[in-house]
């Protein structure tokens, strides 16, 4: 009587317990909601499946993410990496070719910058959305950039945690490096400059390539200036100079750079611009390019693959010494 007695208590509270699975409660784990999301200043019912891709650098970061099949055509400045290099063009990024975007029957544009008058027209005489991601201005503003991306390939819960994962991914790669060069840091990191032009414009403290520089080994001399200008006295300190391919010569005449360690010692390098200023995985390999240069006897194995990557990242800050 008493096992009797107390088995009907049990049920009985079984029966009042909301969600109770032994006699029909909602027990079912519910599955992410990823749609409707809103990303890029547009909100998507469902996941785009023919994305007219007109950034450079959102181009490789969608590749990078895995979203390249998504992607229908491009604007003739995306050129990398090669599965989206042979897409069909759709003209210039701010000049469109109509006739060309039409017969892509595309579905979502997607760009870094707010488009011209002409471009914007365009798409809403054909009824596009225009996703508009801008570019991250410092590292610290990646993770946003990427995890916008992905929930507009993606949706938002499944989307988010795909742009996080890449971001990782980014980060690991950039330790790699930093681990590589680690045990021949000199006491004092050297100088060094990213410098876009031969007037002033320098990749300063509050900029992506700031984490690029510290990856590499190296101080930015820019580090105290803001806004990609040159503070005083950076461009005469500088022990290394990375400048755009083809601009050499110009950095080597300017006044600006003339007296610096950099020009007079031979150390004034042409990088691909490209690794610089967009923001996918190239830019491990922009910090990988200056770490063999700098610290050639970190490779010195002969080793020309990007290490493998760590789990921890560099600082977004300038290093102590």
């Amino acid at each position: 009587m008493k096992r009797t007695g107390l088995l009907s208590i049990c049920v009985s509270l079984a029966l009042l317990l909301p969600g109770c699975g032994w006699f029909g409660g909602d027990t079912a784990v519910k599955e992410p909601q990823d749609y409707p999301v809103e990303a890029g200043g547009v909100t998507l019912s469902a996941p785009p499946e023919r994305v007219l891709v007109l950034s450079p650098s959102l181009a490789e970061v969608a590749a990078d993410m895995g979203f390249s099949g998504r992607l229908c055509g491009r604007s003739e400045e995306c050129d990398a990496p090669q599965e989206v290099a042979a897409l069909p063009s759709a003209g210039r990024m701010q000049l469109p070719d109509k006739g060309a975007v039409t017969g892509l029957e595309a579905d979502l544009v997607l760009t870094q910058s707010p488009l011209s008058d002409t471009a914007s027209a365009l798409f809403e005489e054909l009824k596009i959305p225009v996703a508009v991601i801008p570019a991250a201005v410092s590292f610290a503003d990646m993770e946003e950039m990427y995890r916008q991306v992905g929930r507009l390939f993606a949706g938002e819960q499944t989307g988010t945690l795909k742009g996080g994962a890449a971001l990782q991914e980014l980060k690991g790669r950039l330790a790699a490096v930093a681990e590589r060069v680690s045990p021949f840091l000199p006491e004092e990191r050297p100088a060094a400059l990213y410098a876009a032009d031969i007037v002033g414009s320098a990749a300063t403290g509050d900029t992506v390539a700031q984490t690029v520089l510290h990856a590499a080994g190296l101080a930015n001399g820019a580090q105290e200036g803001t806004g990609w200008v040159l503070p005083e006295g950076a461009a005469a300190a500088a022990q290394w100079i990375f400048c755009p391919v083809g601009q050499e010569e110009a950095v080597i005449s300017a006044a600006l750079y003339a007296n610096s360690p950099a020009v007079q010692n031979g150390r004034v390098i042409g990088v691909d611009a490209a690794l610089f200023e967009r923001q996918g995985w190239r830019l491990s390999q922009a910090a990988l390019l200056m770490a063999k240069t700098v610290y050639p006897e970190a490779f010195a194995d002969g080793g020309t693959d990007e290490p493998a990557p760590e789990e921890e990242a560099p600082s977004d800050e300038a290093p102590t010494e």
